[in-house]
């Protein structure tokens, strides 16, 4: 581990957060502005505006083009990236400490400056719609949509962060540009940074860089609607097939799971690696090392701020869907009976040490997990904490999360194969399900 950081927080003239912890041992830096903006904040009209925004951001500011700003950080040595997730959009810079201000002179004038230069939009459209449609090409990433949807049908927490291809086909500039100025707000934004910094001249040029910024302007009600607060998920049961020429069926098992905020997470995650976390976990030993059904199994669970979910992705024969929808079912009332053993449960809380402490390694995971902490509890949890709250759960706790969350009759399902050509469907879709067109 690192030798105990040291952490800064401190908050801009305009009130953005900023976050930092200054480490030794490292040679990078890595800084990223956190937009309260994601897929969740769409309606129907504006699915995918979100992840768009973060392609255009890097197309041209007020001073720089597209091409100068790659020239820019580029000749520094360092690396300009973002992402885009349901509850959030991130735009972060890795750099030598050397070249700081540099790096934050380019991060915050593509954050704080963008053109929307009418050429790069309609070009950035087609790239968008280029990724959307690999996503959807690749029937392991396209069945974990298909899931999402089909467990929470309607809801901007169901729909895909990419979005909808005709959405972004008939996006219009102006529209971008009133979402962006209502989403890219100072109090929907927060900023975290980790490694070889000075903290002072970090808050030093974020104030100045941020300084320049437009004016906030009022928020629109269309925008404040789809803002996280309130709305409880109404989780559905249903199962959804889509019928492909492929070799392999991709079958996929959804459960409602739990927030950020629900102590049940942390026995939960324990849950993930015993069924489906690694090449010892329950799941790998039977599907795959016992019986040789399928070449890849694993369990996944999701905690966001008012939603969760909980599952198993398979890839398979369709000769073999019905025999892994019993192998799943089950492992999750065997854990609903017993749960985990006194054995088990030590080995997953070993795992899950690991992980998180090798997870913490870089300067780039340590500002992601500083942010991920803003962005749910706005504050900064300790791995001491994170390590003592899972040490804690105990194999009742790992019997009663069980109960509460692996039901049967809760269960959505996906699977995407050779529906049309096979001699018969899987007997589990005689549950009844809705066919989606591929």
């Amino acid at each position: 581990m690192f030798p105990a950081p040291s952490l800064s927080r401190s908050r801009l003239a305009d009130g953005v957060a900023v976050v930092s912890e200054a480490l030794t041992g490292v040679r990078s830096v890595v800084v990223g502005i956190w937009v309260r903006s994601g897929s969740h904040h769409e309606t129907p009209a504006t699915s995918g505006i979100s992840h768009f925004l973060e392609h255009l951001l890097f197309k041209g500011t007020q001073s720089r083009s597209a091409e100068q700003i790659s020239l820019d950080i580029d000749f520094v040595g360092g690396d300009l990236d973002a992402f885009t997730e349901r509850e959030c959009t991130c735009y972060y810079v890795r750099i030598l400490p050397e070249h700081l201000k540099v790096g934050l002179e380019l991060l915050c004038d593509l954050v704080l400056h963008p053109i929307f230069d009418p050429e790069e939009f309609e070009r950035e459209k087609q790239v968008v719609l280029q990724e959307i449609r690999l996503a959807q090409d690749n029937p392991a990433d396209a069945v974990g949509d298909l899931l999402t949807q089909t467990l929470l049908p309607g809801q901007p927490y169901g729909a895909p962060v990419l979005g909808d291809p005709k959405v972004i086909s008939s996006l219009e500039r102006g529209v971008a540009q009133d979402f962006y100025r209502q989403a890219y707000r100072p109090e929907a934004m927060f900023i975290t940074a980790s490694g070889n910094l000075d903290q002072g001249l970090l808050v030093e040029e974020l104030e100045r860089h941020f300084s320049t910024a437009s004016p906030p302007q009022p928020a629109l009600a269309d925008f404040a609607q789809t803002v996280p607060g309130g709305t409880a998920p109404v989780y559905s049961s249903a199962i959804a097939a889509e019928s492909r020429e492929i070799q392999q069926a991709h079958l996929c098992l959804g459960l409602p799971g739990v927030t950020q905020h629900d102590e049940d997470r942390y026995a939960l995650s324990l849950l993930d690696i015993a069924l489906g976390g690694g090449v010892s976990s329950r799941l790998f030993q039977e599907v795959r090392e016992r019986r040789g059904l399928a070449y890849s199994v694993s369990s996944f669970m999701s905690a966001l701020d008012e939603v969760g979910s909980f599952g198993v992705q398979v890839g398979t024969s369709l000769d073999h869907v019905d025999t892994l929808v019993e192998i799943i079912n089950s492992e999750l009332a065997s854990l609903r009976e017993h749960g985990l053993t006194e054995n088990e449960l030590q080995k997953t809380k070993n795992q899950a040490r690991g992980s998180l402490l090798m997870s913490l390694e870089t300067p780039g995971s340590r500002m992601t997990a500083l942010g991920r902490c803003l962005l749910y509890f706005d504050r900064v949890i300790s791995v001491e904490e994170t390590l003592e709250r899972l040490e804690n759960v105990s194999r009742e706790d790992t019997i009663r999360v069980s109960q509460r969350l692996f039901k049967e009759d809760s269960q959505a399902w996906a699977l995407i194969g050779p529906l049309e050509a096979a001699a018969a469907r899987p007997r589990f879709l005689e549950r009844g399900f809705r066919l989606w067109a591929a």
